[in-house]
């Protein structure tokens, strides 16, 4: 059988024939793969724009709510459904007196205050309780009370400056001072003076009525305690409840409080009251106490003494008296009088005793026994930060503190 001769030509046509063909087959492939890959993404997109969508129309749609708390004002939408995101204007209205201080909203929420027109403004995309405060508007009274002139001449009346209890710096008032009233709690005070720790002690203008300071005659009734589980002392004071028995006199100020004062507790500070139980002489028939020397001698301190004693010593406290060394430190001795802003027509408590069974008065010339009935004149002690909106201190407009 004879074999076909070999045509070069011919060959190479078939063979570019066969290149073409497949080239063309790459190309359509490599076409349609082009085609489907853009069109798996643009469905992609699609798809994912699409859901992004639907998630944003599901917020726009929502609503949520605002809850408002308002310190020191009110509002007459405390609470307030409305639209995620949208910004929602809530009308504020701050007690007279008072000014905007802070804003804070729970859940991160951002919100405003708009002082002009006393309008709350948010836009929450959570639910959120907004708290509003406003302060009063006034000046800080312990700073008005320190821009007077302080006096070294103690013959003069006016402000003077003596040592706490703390070593700090009291300021104090002495004489008869025409500038020292501040109206409190529906009440009128005098301000006695700044204590050491920046609070302001005041004392009641008038008697609030007639208390025993004990129902017993023991030694330890001139104790404002007694039967005290420590020894109460300055670095360890006593608040009053760790003791066995309770003084009359500071069970009828501790109602006192209850009754006309725990609305103003936030705006009042406990603070050292002294009833100085230290034994400066002591014979089997009775004990002199510490005061007792001070004031022969008329040089009273606010350092209050250390008792050995469980009765009396140094107490912290929201309510109390006056010591026998506060109420010196208000006078002046004149060879005609004293003078002193202090209520002097009739006897009253201080919290000082003089010897046993025997305590102090505002009255030089007056000791009492403890189961004796005087009048009481509270004592209190306003926040360091306390706020006089108006007055001058006179007695026609006195301090005003909120």
């Amino acid at each position: 059988m004879l074999r076909k001769s070999f045509d070069p030509e011919k060959e190479l046509k078939k063979a570019q024939k066969k290149g073409v063909y497949n080239s063309k087959i790459k190309m359509f492939a490599i076409f349609g793969v082009s085609i489907l890959t853009v069109g798996i993404m643009a469905s992609y997109a699609l798809l994912s724009f699409t859901s992004e969508n639907v998630a944003f129309d599901s917020d726009v749609n929502k609503k949520v709510t605002v809850n408002v708390v308002v310190n020191n004002g009110s509002t007459a939408n405390p609470q307030i459904e409305t639209t995620y995101n949208a910004t929602t204007t809530i009308a504020i209205e701050p007690k007279q007196g008072y000014e905007y201080d802070n804003l804070s909203c729970t859940n991160n929420q951002n919100a405003s205050f708009d002082g002009n027109k006393n309008y709350l403004l948010v836009s929450p995309t959570d639910n959120t309780e907004c708290t509003i405060n406003f302060k009063p508007k006034g000046k800080v009274l312990a700073g008005v009370i320190k821009e007077e002139t302080i006096q070294t001449d103690t013959t003069q009346s006016g402000l003077f400056s003596i040592a706490d209890i703390d070593t700090n710096d009291s300021f104090y008032f002495k004489g008869d001072v025409l500038n020292n009233y501040v109206s409190f709690a529906d009440k009128l005070w005098r301000i006695v003076r700044i204590n050491g720790d920046g609070t302001i002690r005041l004392i009641a203008n008038e008697s609030v009525g007639q208390s025993e300071f004990n129902i017993t005659t023991w030694k330890s009734a001139v104790g404002l305690t007694s039967g005290n589980k420590k020894v109460c002392t300055k670095e360890n004071p006593c608040d009053g409840t760790n003791s066995k028995a309770t003084s009359a006199i500071q069970t009828y100020l501790n109602q006192y409080y209850l009754d006309n004062l725990i609305d103003y507790d936030s705006r009042l500070a406990a603070s050292t009251y002294c009833n100085d139980t230290s034994v400066s002489e002591e014979t089997e028939e009775s004990l002199t106490y510490g005061s007792a020397a001070r004031f022969n001698e008329k040089t009273p301190s606010l350092d209050c003494a250390d008792t050995k004693l469980t009765y009396g010593g140094v107490y912290n406290l929201k309510i109390g008296l006056l010591s026998i060394d506060e109420v010196l430190l208000s006078k002046i001795y004149t060879e005609e009088t004293v003078l002193t802003y202090l209520d002097m027509s009739k006897p009253w408590w201080t919290s000082s005793p003089m010897v046993t069974r025997m305590l102090y008065t505002n009255d030089d010339s007056v000791q009492k026994a403890p189961d004796e009935l005087l009048d009481v004149y509270p004592v209190i002690n306003l926040v360091s930060d306390a706020i006089t909106t108006s007055g001058d201190g006179s007695i026609d407009t006195p301090y005003i503190v909120e």
